[in-house]
Parts: C-alpha cells; sequence; structure tokens
C-alpha cells in the first residue's frame, strides 16, 4: 500500500471532477409568513407579560407609604468624621 502524501492528494484532488451545481430556489418574499410558531410565540409572550405586570402590580400595592412623602435623612456630620478617622489609623 502507497503511502498518503499531499501531492497525492493534490493529484487525487485535481482529477475528481466538481459537483453539478444544482440551481437555487428563489423564495417570493410575499409568500414568507411567521406561522403558527410565530402565533404561539407571542401568545406565550404576552401571557408572561400579563402575569409579570399583575405580580408587579400586587407588589406595588403591598409598599406602604406614608402621604407626606419619605423624609430624608441627612447623615450626621459626626459619624462622617468618625469614619474617615477610623481608615487613617
Amino acid at each position: 500500500m502507497m503511502p498518503t502524501t499531499w501531492v497525492s492528494l493534490l493529484v487525487h484532488a485535481a482529477q475528481t471532477p466538481s459537483p453539478i451545481p444544482v440551481p437555487i430556489k428563489e423564495i417570493d418574499p410575499d409568500a414568507v409568513t411567521p406561522g403558527l410558531v410565530g402565533l404561539a410565540f407571542f401568545i406565550v409572550l404576552f401571557v408572561a407579560l400579563y402575569f409579570l405586570l399583575r405580580s408587579f402590580t400586587r407588589q406595588l400595592k403591598k409598599i406602604d407609604i406614608p402621604e407626606g412623602g419619605v423624609p430624608i435623612n441627612e447623615p450626621q456630620s459626626s459619624s462622617i468624621a468618625n469614619d474617615s478617622e477610623v481608615g487613617n489609623n
């Protein structure tokens, strides 16, 4: 048996005829539709969105916010000074 070398591979490749090209079908862009898979996808998407929004509104209703709004607490200057001194030791 003869050892395979790159030269023999090149000779064999040169002797092998190329395949006959098959004509490509033209796709009519007006005939392409998403079909039932696309419809099912959007139905599932909208059902999931409905349940997410329903859960979100329930969670927001659980939050108790005073009518005057949420007071903003300003940090005390002494606690800021103590925190910065700890890092300098």
